[in-house]
């Protein structure tokens, strides 16, 4: 039975070049970069595909993405 009244509100996506990554979002699909708090030492992008929908880029190396995402001590995904 699938499930109703269920929205997505986020989507995230790792990168070793967010900054190329959103202008590519940015120029040719038109979408428009929003506010986004500040992580720290890891360098965010958001960016608004619709009303409801936003994108949250994350800088990350390779390296660090070949480890699977950002995860906490506790296992728990951070994002």
């Amino acid at each position: 039975m699938a499930a109703t009244d269920v929205r997505l509100n986020h989507i995230s996506h790792e990168s070793p070049n967010i900054a190329r990554l959103a202008a590519f979002y940015e120029e040719v699909l038109g979408v428009e970069r929003i506010e986004a708090p500040n992580f720290g030492d890891i360098e965010v992008i958001w960016l608004r595909i619709s009303p409801e929908l936003s994108l949250h880029l994350i800088q990350r190396s390779t390296v660090e993405a070949a480890g699977g995402p950002l995860r906490g001590t506790t296992g728990i995904l951070r994002h």
